[in-house]
């Protein structure tokens, strides 16, 4: 009996040894996958990859992993993740973009998560920002900032040319004065054609002039969310889209080209927004003073378009509570304080609205107008449908025909909003 009391006391003692080391060693970490989209900028990827690390040491049980991509790819590189059964945890759509999405159960509603958790309130965000990440009444996304449309411009080249700038004009930025100013900033020395140095830069994007056609008093669809009909025909559209399109053809005094702006040979920038409070001063420096601006106000008023930003929970999560946990943390206070030091772009916290300037490594002297872009009554934001992502890739290349006047306004208009009509209805009959 001896070898048998032995061995039995081995084996318990070789038991609470393996149950003690069993018991010491932590659960598996779950591994969140974060669908990053590169194209809302290095510095949003950065202030990504440094969240997620202060994330998981406060979390050592959930751990990030951040993959990337950028344009039509990363829609695609979603469907392919889903298709195969490995679907991202957190996502980036934005709301211009996100309907397809949305209706194609990619994204969980996240209305449920806000009900039963006490530190989130919808209360606590800028209303405009709620509203852009509501899809028939499915809270699709928290927000995390706006992207406004502002004028950015070179003080010191206003001054040398002798005009009052936009801030100083306030209600007399008009259309008008763009043109003008514009036409004096426009200089080719050499006659080649060329010009060294730009009045305006400007962008041949649909999410971009789509902003000069509301300038204008009109609409390119019938209501803003999930629209039945589009109006690209009306005489507000062409007014607006003419606009745009002379600057390039008619008065040769735009460039599309960013780099022109840092470099001090733009005047004006009409195509950006806050993010450019984070990059103008490290590409700028002290080269030239710049400041801020309201947009020029066209026949109709001076309202501008609110771009978001948000993060939501992939529909095919497995780890939806820790993806929760994950969310919260990227949209609080202290990582949106964050997000303003290192974007520059404007907290959809209403908290933080009166600290903002405090973040911003070199605040614009008149940051004001940013928030007055927000509140001024004729922004909106984007147009919200199925549709967009088709409609916007048929429309930016006949616009940039017209930029080069091989197709007339008109022709551009005409055919976009025969297009346009299809494709709502064809996503009416889905």
């Amino acid at each position: 009996m001896k070898p048998f009391s032995k061995l039995l006391r081995f084996s318990l003692s070789a038991f609470v040894v393996l149950c003690t080391l069993v018991l010491s060693i932590p659960a598996l970490a779950v591994t969140l996958v974060h669908y990053n989209y590169t194209g809302h900028g290095d510095d949003h990827a950065r202030f990504v990859a440094a969240r997620a690390e202060a994330f998981m040491r406060d979390h050592p049980d959930i751990q990030i992993e951040i993959i990337s991509n950028a344009g039509s790819d990363y829609w695609e590189k979603l469907l392919t993740m889903e298709a195969g059964g490995v679907p991202p945890d957190v996502l980036e759509l934005y709301p211009a973009m996100a309907p397809p999405f949305i209706e194609g159960g990619v994204v969980r509603d996240l209305g449920p998560f806000v009900e039963r958790d006490p530190e989130i309130s919808l209360d606590a965000y800028v209303p405009v920002t709620v509203e852009g990440f509501t899809w028939h009444e499915t809270l699709w996304g928290l927000p995390s900032s706006t992207f406004q449309i502002l004028t950015f411009y070179n003080a010191d080249m206003f001054d040398r040319f002798g005009h009052a700038t936009p801030a100083e004009l306030g209600s007399d930025w008009t259309w008008e004065r763009l043109i003008e100013v514009g036409k004096d900033f426009t200089l080719d020395p050499d006659g080649d054609g060329i010009p060294s140095q730009w009045g305006v830069r400007a962008y041949g994007d649909l999410f971009r002039w789509w902003i000069f056609v509301h300038q204008a008093g009109g609409r390119l669809f019938d209501r803003f969310t999930d629209p039945t009909t589009a109006t690209f025909t009306t005489e507000e559209a062409r007014l607006g889209l003419q606009f745009f399109v002379d600057l390039f053809h008619t008065h040769g005094i735009a460039t599309t080209d960013i780099n022109a702006f840092y470099e001090g040979k733009v005047g004006i920038d009409i195509v950006d927004g806050p993010s450019l409070f984070a990059i103008l001063p490290n590409n700028v420096g002290d080269t030239f003073r710049w400041d801020i601006a309201e947009l020029p106000k066209g026949p109709d008023n001076n309202g501008t378009m609110v771009f978001l930003n948000g993060f939501q929970i992939g529909a095919g999560s497995r780890h939806t509570e820790e993806a929760w946990l994950w969310l919260k943390y990227l949209v609080g206070e202290e990582s949106m304080r964050e997000y303003i030091q290192t974007t520059g772009r404007t907290p959809a916290l209403k908290s933080l609205l009166p600290e903002y300037v405090r973040h911003l490594p070199q605040p614009p002297a008149n940051l004001v107008a940013a928030g007055d872009a927000i509140l001024n009554p004729a922004t909106t934001t984007p147009y919200f449908t199925v549709a967009a992502t088709e409609i916007r890739g048929m429309a930016n290349p006949l616009t940039q025909q017209a930029m080069a006047g091989a197709v007339s306004v008109t022709e551009v208009l005409e055919q976009i909003h025969q297009f346009a009509n299809q494709r709502l209805t064809e996503a009416r009959t889905r």
